[in-house]
């Protein structure tokens, strides 16, 4: 369905199929367009359980050149204007698409960190030391102390749409480390190594068994 955010809280972890299954891969109308996002969140948190909440209608907000012409169209997925899903620390998600030649004003805490991701177009911003115009280019936050309180964004002669995701600073250290082709986060190296070794010899167990898959399909008898 259109602009739906799916928000999965995964707890201690969650294993998952990462496979999209559609009546015809042959038709592009039945195509998605989809942007995952993995956000770390504090280690108190990671011991809450695990949850689902997903928005199939987000806000919309227009912004307005001084001529009240609209040149930009904000689409909130998770934080903003949109109030329907509730994350462990502030997080904003939003789809932006804007118009040629204009520079929007998109709000921001200034102690919020982040990236914005091009889908098509071209843009610079800030101060124009960043810009993308390739799709799928990431710029990252400037992570100055002094940030304002919004980023400016300057779309190109071809308009621009993108994906801002901002969000509070943990201030804590983590680590990730790639276990029976999933991912394993931790708050030292050394518990990631010890948690991705338990994860290894579950999985292999349950290959052999052959009723628990959690990273893999289960091979045909």
């Amino acid at each position: 369905k259109s602009w739906t955010c799916y928000w999965v809280d995964a707890g201690s972890g969650v294993f998952h199929d990462e496979t999209t299954v559609i009546p015809d891969e042959s038709d592009p109308s039945q195509h998605v367009q989809l942007f995952q996002l993995w956000v770390s969140v504090k280690e108190v948190d990671r011991s809450k359980p695990a949850a689902l909440q997903y928005e199939t209608d987000p806000p919309v907000l227009e912004v307005k050149d001084d001529e009240a012409n609209v040149v930009g169209i904000i689409r909130y997925h998770v934080g903003g204007e949109c109030k329907s899903i509730k994350t462990m620390h502030p997080i904003v998600v939003a789809h932006v698409t804007q118009d040629a030649g204009t520079t929007l004003k998109i709000p921001i805490e200034p102690t919020f960190g982040g990236f914005v991701a091009l889908i098509s177009g071209s843009a610079t911003y800030g101060d124009s030391s960043q810009s993308t115009s390739t799709p799928y280019d990431v710029a990252v936050l400037d992570d100055s102390s002094d940030a304002a309180s919004f980023l400016a964004v300057k779309a190109g002669s071809d308009g621009a749409s993108y994906v801002v995701c901002f969000g509070e600073k943990i201030g804590e250290r983590w680590f990730k480390k790639l276990a029976a082709n999933g991912a394993i986060i931790a708050s030292s190296e050394e518990e990631a190594r010890e948690i991705a070794t338990e994860v290894e010899t579950s999985s292999k167990e349950g290959l052999a068994s052959g009723n628990f898959s959690p990273f893999g399909s289960v091979p045909s008898s």
